[in-house]
């Protein structure tokens, strides 16, 4: 399974996503599906940016603590978009600068 595999699963998973889920508990301590969701929108966001530019410098930004907008799906599928072309264009042998930890 690669990331691509895994964004198009997590993709699926977030269409099924309704606005009468978003108020409950999800594993992640102290997000309930709707904060889930933006969390992993600006996480994506911030990676997406460091593999559509990966020489460039990312000011800092924490991946942990940015919260996005509720627009997963369209994150995810420009994402997987700019995953595989990074992966297409050698991305696995290269170093892309992005903060994480």
């Amino acid at each position: 399974m690669t990331i691509v595999d895994v964004l198009d699963d997590l993709a699926r998973v977030a269409a099924a996503t309704t606005p009468d889920q978003y108020a409950l508990a999800t594993p992640s301590a102290g997000l309930d599906v709707l904060a889930l969701r933006r969390h992993l929108t600006g996480g994506l966001i911030y990676f997406e940016a460091a593999f559509r530019n990966p020489r460039a410098a990312n000011n800092g930004a924490d991946p942990h603590t940015y919260s996005g907008p509720d627009d997963l799906e369209a994150v995810l599928a420009r994402l997987s978009g700019t995953l595989r072309e990074a992966l297409d264009a050698g991305a696995t042998a290269a170093q892309a600068l992005a903060f994480y930890g």
